[in-house]
């Protein structure tokens, strides 16, 4: 009989990019590749994998989207419809089957070991309501802020969280708005 290991997923966000800032010109950034703003070099991770298509949309200001497509947003902000899609762009349940096999693919790859993936939170989100057993459609509750590290034990039958949204690393990390304070 052969014993499985369960592999430890560590589920990194990327690092800070201006696009990510409300109120600042936000972009939707699903495919769209902007790069770390100044902040987000601090700490030297990359992003490796897309996160959900925005079609037609993506690299759009987000108060422009707001303003010119109403209904669409709204629809999104409601979090209600996992086959919710931007124009031309995958949904949420799709970007959940992708995300998925990813991370199958990954653990499948390295039984027993510790993976450290750099991802997005779209990414993460879908993992985490995976996990939960929810829809793909309420992705804010699992919004992982970035740099922070989301880890999972994942063996063949799926996932268990172990730490979501660790940003203790970031303590100390002049200007970051989203790290801890110190103790």
């Amino acid at each position: 009989m052969t014993i499985v290991l369960p592999t430890t997923l560590l589920l990194v966000r990327h690092g800070h990019v201006t696009d990510n800032t409300p109120g600042a010109g936000a972009r939707l950034c699903g495919w769209t590749d902007p790069p770390l703003s100044p902040l987000g070099l601090r700490p030297r991770w990359r992003a490796a994998r897309r996160e959900i298509g925005c079609g037609e949309l993506d690299g759009w200001i987000v108060e422009d989207v707001r303003q010119h497509f109403p209904t669409l947003w709204a629809a999104n902000t409601r979090q209600e419809d996992a086959g919710f899609r931007w124009p031309g762009s995958e949904s949420y349940r799709a970007l959940r089957r992708r995300v998925l096999r990813a991370l199958r693919g990954i653990a499948g790859a390295h039984p027993g070991r510790r993976v450290l993936v750099v991802t997005h939170a779209g990414a993460i989100t879908q993992v985490l309501g995976a996990l939960a057993g929810t829809s793909p459609a309420p992705w804010e509750a699992f919004r992982a802020g970035n740099a922070s590290i989301t880890e999972l034990r994942w063996h063949a039958g799926g996932g268990a969280l172990v730490r979501f949204d660790g940003r203790g690393h970031l303590a100390g990390v002049a200007g970051d708005p989203e790290a801890p304070l110190p103790a």
